[in-house]
């Protein structure tokens, strides 16, 4: 494919130098990026905490796939361990293999504290992130993804959210770099639960972080 290719295009410097050294010079980067049409940091996520009772609630928001890459069950471990903390609320909005499973492990272990609200149009997400206080990015601890760029991290930088991500890569240096959110360790739920609770504990950060992404 890559040598009967006429061009290629990747989303991160990363994947082009994985690429054999016969395609670099019809190889190009196009990353992913916001629509910043619709993502905003001045949008009113009022409307999703009043349908899903997020009032006064600290919420921690994933939107996307849930598959082996996001390696999700994470959020079913760090919801049991913050399940005494009544203000902090896990927001899910997103399908997949997993979806199943995930609401079945949430309902058996009788975890109040993480909501699975299915797939929602691509319009709505501008809302969900603006009722957002913390947005998340998991992966699966593993190399292949350490080059990917996800292109809801440009949606919650541009909804002036700060991030929380697990894997050290392309798209954690560029949160670095933009000093926007927090790097923890890959598939460890206590630090991911210790992330969460820092950022509410710190509102003040919050906003700085928001506002720098």
């Amino acid at each position: 494919l890559y040598r009967n290719a006429t061009a290629i295009t990747v989303t991160s410097p990363g994947i082009q130098k994985n690429l054999p050294a016969s395609t670099q010079s019809k190889t190009n980067i196009m990353p992913n990026g916001a629509e910043l049409n619709l993502f905003k940091p001045n949008i009113s996520g009022d409307g999703i905490r009043r349908r899903w009772n997020l009032k006064n609630k600290f919420v921690a928001l994933y939107t996307g796939n849930l598959g082996l890459a996001q390696a999700p069950e994470i959020f079913i471990k760090t919801a049991e361990i913050l399940r005494d903390n009544e203000e902090i609320t896990f927001l899910i909005v997103g399908a997949g293999v997993l979806l199943q499973k995930l609401t079945a492990m949430a309902a058996l272990k009788n975890l109040e504290n993480i909501i699975f609200v299915g797939n929602r149009p691509r319009t709505q997400m501008p809302e969900f992130v603006a009722a957002a206080n913390v947005c998340i990015i998991p992966y699966k601890a593993a190399t292949t993804f350490r080059n990917t760029l996800p292109s809801k991290m440009f949606d919650y930088m541009a909804g002036g959210k700060p991030i929380i991500i697990n894997l050290r890569g392309e798209a954690s240096a560029i949160i670095k770099e933009a000093e926007c959110g927090a790097l923890i360790d890959e598939e460890n739920p206590q630090a991911l639960a210790d992330a969460v609770t820092a950022l509410k504990e710190n509102p003040h950060d919050c906003r700085r972080l928001g506002r720098a992404g």
